[in-house]
């Protein structure tokens, strides 16, 4: 289990700490399949009630939409192309399991 800061969202539970206070939980959404399609990246946001924003990067989805879709260059360590962009301002690259910001 990983280690999260106090006040960190109760409903997260992560699989990976990108370093940078951003950790990653993955998600599975593929049916029949255990293998994450995606995640969910935790983050620190001063201006949130709880200190807290999360962003959703996916690699396969079941239907086109307008949001944008990931390059999943490894699953351990965790690499996604192209960058991370949350509404919140957050933005960065995901490269050897770690949070690089822009």
């Amino acid at each position: 289990m990983i280690a999260v800061p106090a006040g960190f969202p109760g409903f997260l539970h992560p699989d990976a700490d990108l370093g940078g206070d951003v950790y990653a939980q993955f998600i599975r959404r593929r049916p029949g399949s255990a293998d994450p399609s995606g995640a969910w990246l935790a983050h620190r946001r001063a201006s949130s009630p709880t200190g807290w924003c999360v962003s959703t990067v996916e690699w396969w989805r079941a239907t086109e939409g307008d949001w944008p879709i990931w390059s999943l260059g490894s699953l351990d360590p965790l690499a996604l192309h192209p960058q991370v962009r949350c509404h919140c301002g957050l933005a960065g690259w995901v490269r050897g399991g770690r949070w690089v910001p822009a």
